[in-house]
């Protein structure tokens, strides 16, 4: 099953395969395949199949990022590294204006940016390189991916209301 999203413009899509649920003594070798490719206009043109860039436990923690991150659990920028480097994700939770000179707070707490999720995409050319580039989930895009890897790991199923949905709009494909 495929994810697709427009993300302002950059086009992703994504497909997990091979998701067991993780196990405390053997997590370090269950591997899930991926299948991306992330196109921008005519800058961005990057795809990989059948790489193993997922460990089963860093689904997991996505998820559990993403879930805390719109439950408002957390309160200052968090990073995610996987074990491969192919992707990076950095967790922002609101910003807020609130003090004026000296720290002192001239109006009610006020939000200026909603929660949002950096991608960082590291490319390979015969190996890595010191190349990326970044993509932003805002709240919306985060709920979608959110609700596909619930999809994967098993705790939703393509009858949940909320997967019939994001078939319904093509932004999961089975």
């Amino acid at each position: 099953m495929w994810l697709k999203l427009n993300l302002e413009g950059m086009k992703l899509e994504l497909q997990i395969s091979n998701y067991e649920p993780s196990e405390t003594e053997h997590w370090d070798v269950q591997w899930c395949y991926v299948d991306y490719h992330f196109t921008f206009f005519n800058c961005i043109d990057y795809s990989k199949s059948w790489e193993s860039v997922f460990l089963a436990c860093e689904i997991e923690e996505l998820e559990n990022n993403i879930n805390a991150l719109l439950s408002g659990k957390i309160k200052k920028t968090e990073r995610m590294d996987l074990t491969e480097p192919d992707f990076e994700f950095v967790f922002y939770p609101k910003c807020y204006a609130q003090e004026g000179e000296n720290g002192i707070s001239v109006m009610p707490k006020q939000e200026i940016a909603d929660i949002s999720i950096e991608w960082e995409v590291h490319l390979w050319d015969d190996g890595l390189t010191a190349n990326r580039f970044i993509t932003v989930l805002d709240r919306q895009d985060m709920i979608i991916l959110r609700d596909y890897l619930r999809l994967v790991m098993g705790s939703l199923n393509a009858e949940s209301i909320e997967i019939q949905e994001l078939i319904k709009s093509g932004k999961i494909v089975l």
